[in-house]
């Protein structure tokens, strides 16, 4: 049945937009009156970030017995630095123990082969077959690309960091699902913590902790644990009130209805979020190695430094594979359907057999069998290096010339126009957006969260970083939206797909450096490709997986009618899949801003080189100030993307019922 849009559904629509206008007009015209509502006068801004720098360091400085906090907290560091220590000396040259005049006393590493042997184990119990054959594979290219110690190193953080925070995560998960209010006051610091850049508060960790392997590990624990604590405590408010009824019927203290009961009945929902941790930890390798942690990490950053790109790359691949088996290894865990398992008596049988072979190893006083091939089989670093050096040299004149067009036609332009936008009537558009959208109060919210960043003199290095999200999100959407077209209604293309957007999406950030310095060098340009190639994986899949979603009798509808392919797709499949592909935009946009800080290392300028410049001179109020200005943008956005979705879907739900 036909429906007909009637004018008290349109007048809404027309209403927002005249009374949109109108006030944003208002706004802009008293603005050119009076030029602080243009711009923000420098004698008003508030000086936040000096205030926060002195309370920080006043606090470091605060002294208890003679000790300060900073003293305290590096203390804890040292013995905090010992088990990860002895973890990575286990697993790659083994254990010092103490030396005399009669000699040195040390442990030998685990052999290699029964590592990959222990490990190979465990994930075919957890995973399967398939999970086998993925950690196989990994310990080969490691093997291959002389990639193990950094490897193991890389494991030994990445286990360290996972365990404190599963921990962390599952005790404030259980304290905030038994009190209310102690949830709603972690739910905005959670916010916080994904939403602000890590960099910017790289600098209070530094204060506290020094340059090391632990403030890397603080670094990642707190960027790591808002995941699994929602997911404890939604789990555990999940849980059936059948459950607890019948533990307490059964005699069950509070603590054994915990721990015999409501944990157990929220496995699958505890593993996804141990999943969500490890994945984090593993994106944090690079970033972890800029403030002192080795690994993969490491030889990333070091060859993108000296230039070695080949390098950087392999181990950039290296820790894209590892994040690959151990995602696969747990979904497969954490689904009790997943086929070929290894069961429980074979596992031990298997384990045991191990541990004896791994002690003939040790004994056997064969180097070759503990300590693992140092050096790459497969010599390809200088061959790769070369080749893109030619490359480069034979497409620098025409990537030259197109580029030069671009800056001067495109992105010098389009910069200019937001650095000259006025903060007052933004701030009035923002608000008045927010407000039809979500109520006054939200608009309110917003529109004060808008205002901040000119009170705290943020306002231009907040536009450039807008800027460089606005246009990369444009274009890889000119370039993603098509391809995910034919992606979504091709299935051959869409399992492709989703194996090259899993392998793209693991990549650490830092690696989509590598292609833009190689052809563009450094500066503004260069760090708007490296977003645009950031964001281009997480376009083609929204957009495929939006259309995949669409209702299989709207599509048979279409064709029964007699639409054609290109009929059924902009008449029927994009208008009901606006919704999804709204949210997918909105995560390609939070995505775009949390990649704005990596390209602060190629000359990207904003409020991400605000917090590059704060880490290196250790100044943590500035740091702090910067991030939270990129979390306003991040949240706003957000904000307004994500009830703009709602209403189409709500739109999309009442015109299928009247159909």
């Amino acid at each position: 049945m036909e429906t007909v849009r009637t004018s008290d559904e349109e007048t809404p629509g027309v209403r927002l937009a005249f009374a949109t206008v109108i006030l944003v007009v208002i706004a802009s015209m008293t603005a050119l009156l009076w030029s602080p509502l243009w711009v923000f006068p420098a004698s008003w801004v508030l000086p936040a970030d000096t205030f926060l720098d002195g309370t920080i360091k006043a606090f470091v400085d605060l002294s208890i017995s003679g000790l300060t906090i900073a003293d305290i907290t590096r203390y804890v560091s040292s013995w905090l630095a010992f088990p990860i220590d002895l973890l990575g000396q286990a697993l790659t040259d083994g254990v010092f123990l103490y030396s005399d005049s009669f000699g040195e006393i040390e442990l030998q590493p685990l052999p290699w082969p029964a590592a990959i042997a222990f490990t190979g184990l465990l994930a075919w119990r957890l995973g399967g077959l398939k999970s086998l054959v993925l950690v196989l594979c990994m310990f080969a290219y490691v093997l291959v690309f002389g990639l193990w110690t950094s490897t193991m190193i890389t494991f030994a953080s990445v286990v360290a960091a996972v365990a404190i925070t599963a921990v962390l995560g599952l005790g404030i998960g259980i304290l905030c699902s038994r009190y209310n209010m102690l949830s709603a006051i972690m739910k905005p610091v959670y916010d916080s913590l994904q939403t602000i850049p890590i960099f910017s508060y790289l600098a209070v960790i530094l204060i506290f902790f020094g340059f090391g392997q632990i403030a890397a590990l603080a670094a990642t624990v707190l960027f790591a644990m808002p995941p699994m604590a929602r997911a404890t405590e939604l789990a555990l408010r999940g849980t059936p009130a059948m459950l607890r009824e019948l533990a307490e019927i059964s005699g069950c203290t509070p603590m054994q209805t915990l721990f015999l009961v409501e944990l157990p009945a929220a496995r699958q929902s505890l593993l996804v979020g141990l999943n969500q941790i490890t994945m984090l930890a593993l994106s944090m390798v690079i970033i972890a190695s800029i403030i002192g942690a080795g690994g993969l990490g490491a030889d990333v950053l070091r060859g993108l430094k000296s230039m070695q790109l080949t390098n950087a790359l392999l181990a950039g691949f290296a820790i894209s594979i590892m994040a690959i088996a151990i995602d696969r290894t747990m979904r497969s865990w954490a689904d009790p359907s997943t086929a070929h398992k290894l069961g429980a008596r074979q596992f031990w049988g298997a384990f045991a057999a191990v541990v004896i072979l791994t002690f003939a190893m040790a004994f056997s006083a064969s180097e070759s069998l503990i300590y693992a091939p140092s050096d790459a089989l497969i010599e390809t670093g200088r061959l790769f290096d070369d080749l893109l050096a030619q490359f480069n040299t034979n497409a620098q004149a025409g990537l030259a010339v197109w580029q030069g067009w671009f800056v001067q036609t495109i992105q010098v332009p389009l910069r200019n126009l937001m650095l000259a936008l006025p903060w007052f009537p933004v701030a009035v558009f923002v608000a008045v957006l927010g407000w039809k959208l979500r109520g006054p109060i939200n608009g309110l919210l917003l529109g004060a969260m808008i205002t901040s960043l000119a009170v705290f003199g943020l306002w231009e290095q907040a536009m450039l970083s807008l800027f460089v999200v606005v246009l990369a999100l444009f274009m890889a959407m000119v370039i993603g939206f098509p391809l995910g077209l034919f992606v979504g209604m091709n299935n051959a293309a869409y399992r492709v797909m989703e194996v090259v957007t899993d392998i793209i999406q693991t990549l650490p950030t830092f690696v989509y450096l590598i292609p833009v310095v190689v052809l563009f060098g450094a500066g503004d340009f260069p760090a708007l490709m490296a977003v645009v190639i950031y964001l281009l994986a997480p376009i083609v899949r929204y957009t495929a997986v939006s259309l995949r979603h669409v209702p299989t009798y709207l599509q048979e509808a279409a064709e029964i009618v007699g639409c054609n392919w290109y009929q059924k797709l902009f008449m029927v499949m994009l208008p009901t899949s606006l919704g999804q592909l709204l949210l997918g935009l909105n995560q390609a946009i939070m995505l775009g801003f949390g990649m704005l800080v990596i390209t602060a290392l190629v000359g990207s300028r904003g409020l991400e080189e605000v917090t590059l410049v704060a880490v290196a001179q250790v100044r943590p109020g500035l740091g702090i100030l910067a991030g939270l200005g990129i979390a306003v943008l991040a949240i706003v956005t957000d904000n307004l993307l994500q009830a703009a979705a709602r209403r189409f879907a709500g739109a999309d739900a009442r015109s299928e019922r009247s159909a």
